[in-house]
């Protein structure tokens, strides 16, 4: 609620902001700190300039959304370039994109060497790279909104060299014109996973790694206790 008011707040300001102040004479909002919540001032967020009134629109609209999101200034965007590869990023289109080339990629396993209904080598590696290429356009905006800062994050880290050693893959495969063992296939859910739309997959897997601890234990203790029987066994046989 701390960060939707705040950047709700920040929101209104950037509206009112003009080349003299605020339009009309108006004040912006200030609202009253919670006791115990720090919040990150907008004032430390420079503004956007030689804006029109629909960019400064849509600068205030990604204020509420990264409120709603529950997103920090860090990586706010304050240029038109980096405006427009956040909303590039974010919205639905790239993400479609991004989402039907991470299903082809997962269904072109049913047509690769040693499937049944074997498609050819040149087809399967075009269609591979080109699925490979559209991910990589991705990778292209987050880096103009975000800079080498926001790819340094783990995620997209693992992403990038599972989609490099498959791309590589792809064009060895393409030049010899025969395929070849290839275990980075089995990487591919990983671009599923990370599509803003397969969240309800990425939060299921985080469930199952975050459970992981407790049951191991319990594993654990029960190998224990067959160990224990096994050795009381054997022994008193």
């Amino acid at each position: 609620r701390i960060m939707v008011d705040l950047h709700a707040q920040t929101a209104y300001q950037a509206l009112l902001q003009d080349e003299g102040g605020p339009v009309n004479g108006q004040v912006p909002i200030e609202l009253e700190p919670v006791e115990g919540q720090h919040r990150e001032s907008h004032r430390d967020s420079p503004s956007p300039e030689g804006m029109t009134l629909a960019e400064k629109c849509d600068h205030a609209a990604i204020y509420l959304e990264e409120g709603e999101r529950h997103l920090q200034f860090k990586y706010h965007p304050t240029k038109k370039e980096t405006i427009h590869a956040y909303q590039t990023v974010n919205g639905p289109l790239l993400n479609l994109v991004d989402l039907m080339a991470a299903v082809v990629l997962l269904v072109l396993a049913l047509f690769e060497y040693p499937a049944v209904y074997e498609l050819p080598v040149t087809a399967s590696a075009l269609i591979e790279i080109a699925m490979l290429l559209s991910l990589l356009t991705h990778s292209v905006f987050y880096y103009r909104w975000k800079g080498w800062e926001g790819l340094k994050e783990k995620k997209l880290i693992l992403k990038h060299i599972v989609l490099l050693e498959l791309l590589i893959e792809a064009l060895v495969v393409l030049a010899r014109q025969q395929h070849h063992l290839r275990f980075m296939r089995a990487c591919r859910p990983i671009f599923l996973i990370t599509n803003r739309y397969a969240s309800g997959i990425k939060r299921v897997l985080r469930e199952i790694v975050q459970s992981l601890p407790p049951v191991l234990d319990v594993l654990i203790l029960l190998l224990m206790f067959v160990t224990t029987f096994a050795v009381l066994g054997v022994s008193l046989k």
